[in-house]
């Protein structure tokens, strides 16, 4: 029922985000025609019944707006004293060839048959492709929709993107840890190290990760009687202790714990430790603890403390079987370092087993 649940929520996620993405993406092609008025001057030496006003036209649009026409309702007339563009007074109305994407043009306007301006004399403009708008403003119109709509789509994305990370299972944070790593720590990324920047000063300062100053890196990668071993070499740079732990992440964990959870709400305690047993062997969990408790330390764990400004190593092993793969040998490995002998900071790297030459040639 839970899988059920799970595909439904992304198939919804799935469907909003491209409802959303289409939506905005249609009003990032909207025409976006305007015209500003402004300005107005009721003073002039043609007539008693006439004004002067300034005129901005905006394409706030994607799209170039052509054959745009100015025309006043009510039988008044308008034309061009002078502008910025090429125009044409045309039977007391305005035309202009075009104006582009993102462009404005201003005009001062000799407006007939009128002293004022308001919501039943003001202008119309129009083009070939759109009704524009008529605001009597200061120079003022709406702004372009484009940098908006990116900004939202870009938003949405990110929103809908995270909650099918999450309903997939799939950690968000690791994931940009992965991407920042990859972008910025090539050579440590393709040992297979990848540690999360956020929190992470402390390790950047003092190590020169992009010279390949690495503060862990794996020497040795074995199969030995019945056992597979990694061998790290751990420099501390620092003026204390670096207390340093790793343990075997557990492949596809989300489903792990999704079906471990339901065997916890079996009523039988006999079954539960029956089904626990499979379970481990199902995702090839390597534990020395009896599975008689909820939640039991799960995979090989290894401790070392390496003294300050010196070098240590850290071995961590698990029980050989022919059906791991090297997605099943992934570790998290945590330091835990201070600058001032008091308060000391955990750091998480990643050790992805799949992307390290040694640990590749070693299930090849």
């Amino acid at each position: 029922m839970q899988d059920v649940l799970s595909n439904a929520l992304k198939v919804i996620i799935s469907f909003f985000v491209a409802l959303f993405l289409n939506k905005i993406l249609s009003l990032f092609r909207k025409r976006q025609l305007y015209l500003s008025c402004w300005n107005s001057l009721d003073n002039t030496s043609v007539s008693n019944n006439a004004i002067t006003i300034n005129a901005s036209v905006y394409n706030n649009g994607k799209e170039k707006e052509k054959n745009i026409i100015i025309q006043m309702p009510n039988g008044m007339a308008c034309s061009v004293l002078s502008g910025n563009c090429d125009y044409q007074n045309d039977n007391g109305k305005i035309q202009i060839d075009r104006v582009l994407s993102g462009k404005k043009v201003s005009l001062i306007i000799l407006i007939e048959g009128t002293r004022t301006l308001d919501k039943t004399s003001k202008p119309k403009i129009k083009s070939e492709d759109a009704d524009g708008k008529t605001y009597l403003t200061t120079d003022i119109v709406p702004p372009s929709a484009g940098y908006l709509t990116l900004s939202a789509a870009f938003l949405i994305t990110l929103i809908g993107g995270l909650s099918y990370l999450i309903a997939s299972g799939a950690n968000p944070d690791e994931m940009f840890a992965r991407s920042h790593n990859s972008l910025f720590y090539n050579n440590y990324y393709n040992n297979g190290f990848s540690f999360n920047p956020i929190g992470s000063s402390t390790l950047t300062e003092t190590y020169n990760i992009q010279e390949k100053e690495f503060p862990i890196e794996l020497m040795d990668a074995r199969r030995l009687n019945g056992q597979i071993q990694y061998k790290f070499r751990i420099v501390n740079k620092y003026n204390y202790p670096m207390l340093v732990s790793a343990e075997y992440d557990i492949n596809n964990s989300h489903d792990f714990w999704r079906e471990m959870s339901k065997i916890n709400d079996a009523v039988d305690d006999n079954l539960a430790v029956k089904k626990k047993l499979e379970l481990y062997e199902k995702y090839h969990v390597d534990t020395n603890i009896e599975p008689y408790l909820d939640y039991p330390t799960l995979a090989r764990r290894s401790d070392v403390t390496v003294k300050e400004n010196s070098l240590g190593f850290l071995i961590i092993t698990r029980k050989d079987n022919r059906e791991l793969s090297l997605e099943d040998m992934n570790l998290t490995i945590t330091l835990k370092v201070t600058t001032n002998g008091n308060e000391y900071e955990s750091i998480e790297l990643k050790f992805y087993s799949y992307k390290n030459a040694k640990t590749k040639a070693m299930f090849h």
